[in-house]
């Protein structure tokens, strides 16, 4: 008896351990996921970025959206970095679950509502200037479902939006990356 019961306890720790990989794995991909459609976006602006930086992800700024994240209490709130002098943060929720890179894409679409000419917005648009405000370097994301559906945080190292200030250099791309950069495909990293 004492065997079968041993034999059942592994066999139930593997799936376990099967299933913990599989979530682990499913957090790169989505980690991934927002990472790249953030860059993808920021290296399409227009009028085009003079200094545009290419962003990497944070797991301290990924671990504070998860941390607000289970909340399911939906607002911003106000993360503190060890750090980040200011972190910024973009929110959303979805029902059903969409992909994190329809997250980002929705927030992007918010440049529909922004003139960089005159720096003005006709509506939402700070979702889309802190996407896209080039000297933000770092960013990190969570997905959590509530009650109300799917929960997304992203939160942003040194964070965007200051008051009267354009998101990002308007010129050629990289041809205002700050000193010790080099140009990756329109991004200064």
């Amino acid at each position: 008896m004492r065997l079968k019961q041993s034999h059942r306890f592994r066999a139930y720790s593997r799936k376990m351990s099967l299933l913990i990989l599989t979530l682990f794995v499913a957090s790169v991909v989505a980690d991934f996921d927002f990472l790249d459609e953030h860059n993808a976006r920021r290296r399409d602006v227009s009028p085009s970025a003079s200094n545009m930086r290419k962003l990497k992800w944070s797991n301290e700024l990924a671990d504070l959206a998860w941390s607000h994240a289970v909340t399911c209490s939906f607002g911003h709130n106000n993360p503190q970095s060890s750090i980040f002098n200011y972190v910024g943060q973009n929110i959303a929720s979805s029902d059903p679950r969409i992909s994190a890179k329809e997250i980002v894409k929705m927030w992007d679409n918010e440049k529909s509502k922004y003139n960089y000419y005159s720096n003005t917005c006709s509506g939402i648009c700070g979702h889309y200037t802190q996407v896209n405000w080039a000297n933000t370097e770092y960013v990190g994301c969570a997905v959590v479902d509530c009650s109300f559906g799917s929960f997304y945080v992203c939160n942003y190292g040194e964070g965007g939006n200051f008051n009267n200030a354009r998101p990002y250099n308007q010129g050629t791309p990289c041809s205002g990356c700050p000193t010790g950069y080099s140009c990756e495909n329109k991004l200064c990293v």
